[in-house]
């Protein structure tokens, strides 16, 4: 077994686990450097293509969550809000895959809401994957409006 640094930061630990297996005891600087955001391409056929999708940052799921529970559950705007909500997470996880970066920003929300409704699903329903937004808040979103992917996944 290797001994760790004595400051403890930039170490790299090794011990061996209950099994026997050795484990790799990351340092601050190896969690933080690592690009760890999961990426999947998508075919949107109502668009003619191709996407890439990127999970959301914790930070940008927080803000995600929230507003679902701001949104509430019912009442003369809650279709709007839930209309609003998907394309919310759709412009923030849509990547240019040359670069990583976001290829819609906020403001792009409304003009998304004019496009297909199946294939925002679709590619909302991967965004939640991607992002482990869990069923409960995916469910509030689609299951309430009654919209789906149209693909028969949720």
């Amino acid at each position: 077994m290797e001994e760790p640094k004595a400051n403890g930061r930039g170490a790299r630990r090794r011990r061996r686990g209950r099994e026997g297996k050795t484990v790799n005891h990351l340092t601050r600087e190896q969690i933080l450097g690592r690009d760890d955001l999961k990426r999947e391409v998508i075919e949107v056929p109502e668009w003619g293509g191709s996407i890439v999708i990127r999970e959301l940052r914790a930070s940008e799921r927080e803000v995600f969550e929230k507003r679902v529970i701001q949104a509430g559950g019912s009442g003369p705007g809650f279709a709007k809000t839930l209309g609003d909500l998907r394309a919310s997470l759709v412009v923030k996880c849509i990547i240019d895959p040359a670069t990583g970066e976001r290829i819609f920003d906020d403001s792009d929300v409304k003009a998304l809401n004019e496009k297909s409704a199946t294939a925002i699903a679709r590619v909302f329903a991967l965004c939640s994957r991607l992002s482990g937004i869990s069923s409960e808040v995916v469910d509030s979103v689609v299951g309430e409006s009654g919209a789906t992917s149209g693909d028969g996944s949720s």
